[in-house]
């Protein structure tokens, strides 16, 4: 049974999310899937968004004319900025969804 006080610990994390979505398709993609091969994968893939998260967060930041942020300040904006892409996709993807089943008349 979970608490009120664990329900406020556990989360969503978007970037982990995708981490796991895009080494999980890089595995299956592969077809070589053991354990020592997923380690390897989800490490590269781990690097690989943290990347685009500290380049997202350095991008953001110029846009809105923001010069001389801590590091840790610009990974938690393009962490954000990620977290928003991925609700934005999923949003349009239930929107048009929702116009498939008006269309059909469900």
């Amino acid at each position: 049974m979970i608490r009120r006080r664990q329900l406020s610990s556990l989360h969503f994390d978007p970037v982990r999310r995708e981490v796991a979505r895009l080494a999980l398709h890089q595995l299956i993609a592969d077809g070589r899937i053991h354990p020592a091969r997923i380690e390897e994968v989800v490490a590269k893939v781990q690097k690989q968004v943290e990347e685009e998260v500290i380049e997202t967060g350095k991008r953001t930041a110029i846009d809105l004319g923001i010069h001389g942020l801590h590091p840790e300040l610009i990974r938690i904006v393009g962490k954000n900025e990620i977290s928003f892409i991925i609700w934005t996709k999923l949003l349009q993807l239930c929107s048009r969804n929702s116009k498939l089943v008006r269309c059909y008349g469900f």
